[in-house]
């Protein structure tokens, strides 16, 4: 039980993140450019839908291996985003 609610309280926190950036990137303008947009507007569909893979584990399939799975997933994607926006910074 515990774990599902972990899982669905993290999968909500991908679900706030990825609006903000698909929705909020003029707040970002500042630390980035405008070219960053398509990887931002990337990333935020990206983590949208593995919130909602992350929805359907913490409902439906909630056991340990799953769950580090998927966070192992989300990290993954994260520094994958994070390699790729520090290489358009510069």
């Amino acid at each position: 039980m515990l774990l599902k609610m972990i899982l669905l309280v993290f999968a909500f926190i991908l679900c706030i993140i990825s609006y903000f950036l698909s929705k909020k990137q003029q707040a970002l303008l500042v630390v980035f450019t405008e070219k960053n947009q398509s990887t931002l507007k990337n990333f935020s569909i990206s983590l949208l839908l593995l919130a909602v893979i992350g929805i359907v584990i913490g409902l439906f399939f909630a056991t340990k291996l799953i769950s580090l799975i998927y966070i192992f997933i989300v990290l993954c994607v994260s520094s994958i985003f994070s390699i790729i926006l520090s290489q358009n910074i510069h």
